[in-house]
């Protein structure tokens, strides 16, 4: 009845009773009336040529799933697995030195709060407390469990790492499991071996399951890089099964693209939208990745940019600096009508690659800008002297991103919460929400800040005060606590 009444509403008459059909139906009118869809309408109805009106929605939803922890960085460290296959056996390192992350303008700007959104005791149960005693609980053993080690799983080992010298936890490291298969059978072996919670990064499709002997062998548990999710008999998403803490990748895209403009604006004068290329580095097979795109593109075709002038370069399944250099120098040879550039690189080996391709097309930076999701590696450049078009850099130091995911990991073993009960302000009440899984877990998002060289030193300052660690390699004057917001508002829109 509600979809029958919206489509009424935004005047479609509806010709099927078929609910995915006046869903699709519904997405179509509304990307036709609002103009930032209709980049969204144009592909979904290219779509409909190959595809079922099911499988449509499915990978709407499934592209629309926009939290990840730290799903931000390139990944330019090491990649190799560090530990055997077998039985858990928890890392010696711990402990070690994080390299320095990135961030610096906090991006929580145009997300409006809920009212009445603040203030429940609850939502503060998932962070840190200065003023609580955690002395006067037990010890608990904690372990962050993972399918290979990337430097993504790194960075978040050494941040966990870090929170449970300040909680009073036993953190045993990391266990890199070898196969899907050998995760799911380990976790009994865990709860055997005294550990009270694990952190955990498996494959996304493995939730149901680790949900299922997690509950049976009264193990707590808390994803780290991305939602828990159950999924329908179509692969269609369809509920959560516990709560996340993360990022929208979509709105961190828009971002991008708005900070893009604005260099624009302020750098190149007299210059107008159509003299200007917009490259997204794209690898569509990702769909993070390809959310990121999608917002910046959203944000160009807001700022009345030529359809035209945006141009996606997907490097297929090679996610390297090269494969990113190589596309988009033949997107600027394909369009030497253009001299001016902004390009959104996703992550940041893509936008390590187009800073090189600038370079030896132009040999200058002066007529471009790049941008992008990440972590340490353009901190690392500007350390070292090196600068390019490669300007921006859009994250969440990686110390303060890990801070709900233990802290709420820690609220459900020491009981000052549950999964249900965690985060309430961060519950979704909007059924209009896409995908919308029902009242039930919280999706807590954090803030992201950018980073330029001008103010890097001072966000990672500002890091290392919020976290009370040394672990960034910064200590600019000036800095207060104050300084950055450790907390983004709830969305408006949670409230429904």
């Amino acid at each position: 009845e509600i979809l029958q009444f919206l489509l009424r509403y935004i005047g479609v008459p509806a010709k099927s009773n078929d609910f995915t059909h006046s869903c699709a139906k519904i997405l179509f009118a509304y990307a036709e009336k609002d103009g930032r869809a209709k980049i969204v309408a144009n592909e979904m109805k290219g779509m409909v040529i190959t595809m079922s009106i099911r499988r449509i929605l499915s990978t709407l939803l499934i592209a629309c799933l926009a939290l990840s922890l730290f799903a931000c960085g390139g990944g330019s460290g090491d990649t190799s697995s560090p530990s055997a296959s077998g039985s858990p056996t928890p890392s010696p390192d711990s402990q070690p030195t994080p390299p320095a992350e990135s961030a610096a303008t906090p991006s929580v700007d145009g997300v409006a709060e809920a009212p009445g959104a603040e203030g429940d005791p609850l939502d503060e149960v998932g962070h840190y407390d200065p003023n609580y005693d955690y002395t006067a609980n037990p010890r608990y053993k904690f372990i962050y469990v993972c399918i290979g080690y990337t430097d993504l799983n790194r960075t978040a080992h050494e941040a966990f790492a870090h929170w449970a010298t300040l909680a009073n936890v036993q953190y045993d490291g990391y266990w890199s499991a070898a196969s899907n298969e050998e995760l799911l059978t380990q976790l009994p072996t865990l709860k055997e071996n005294g550990y009270d919670g694990i952190l955990i990064d498996p494959d996304m499709m493995q939730y149901e399951q680790i949900a299922k002997i997690c509950d049976e062998i009264d193990l707590q548990w808390m994803g780290c890089m991305g939602q828990a999710l159950k999924f329908g008999s179509e692969g269609m998403p369809t509920g959560l099964l516990h709560p996340s803490s993360g990022f929208s990748n979509i709105e961190m895209g828009r971002q991008i693209g708005e900070k893009l403009l604005e260099y624009a604006r302020d750098n190149w004068p007299g210059i107008t939208l159509d003299q200007i290329g917009f490259i997204g580095v794209d690898m569509s097979t990702s769909l993070p990745l390809h959310q990121r795109i999608e917002g910046s593109q959203m944000a160009w075709a807001d700022a009345g940019g030529p359809a035209e002038n945006h141009i996606i370069s997907d490097v297929g399944g090679d996610m390297t600096v090269q494969a990113a250099q190589n596309v988009v120098e033949a997107q600027i040879a394909l369009n030497a009508n253009l001299e001016y550039w902004l390009i959104n690189g996703a992550v940041e080996d893509f936008a390590d690659g187009a800073a090189n391709a600038i370079d030896n097309v132009f040999g200058v930076p002066d007529n471009a800008c790049i941008a992008t999701a990440g972590g340490n590696k353009l901190s690392h450049k500007w350390d070292e002297g090196i600068d390019s078009a490669w300007r921006y850099v859009l994250d969440t130091p990686a110390a303060v991103a890990a801070e709900p995911a233990f802290f709420a990991l820690y609220a459900f073993v020491s009981g000052r919460a549950t999964p249900e009960t965690i985060w309430p302000s961060w519950i979704d009440h909007n059924p209009m929400s896409v995908p919308f899984f029902g009242e039930t877990y919280a999706q807590y998002l954090m803030p992201s800040y950018f980073q330029s060289k001008d103010t890097y030193k001072r966000l990672l300052t500002w890091a290392n005060l919020y976290t009370r660690s040394d672990i960034y390699p910064y200590n600019e004057p000036g800095v207060t606590i104050d300084d950055y917001p450790a907390r983004a508002p709830v969305p408006a829109s949670y409230a429904g």
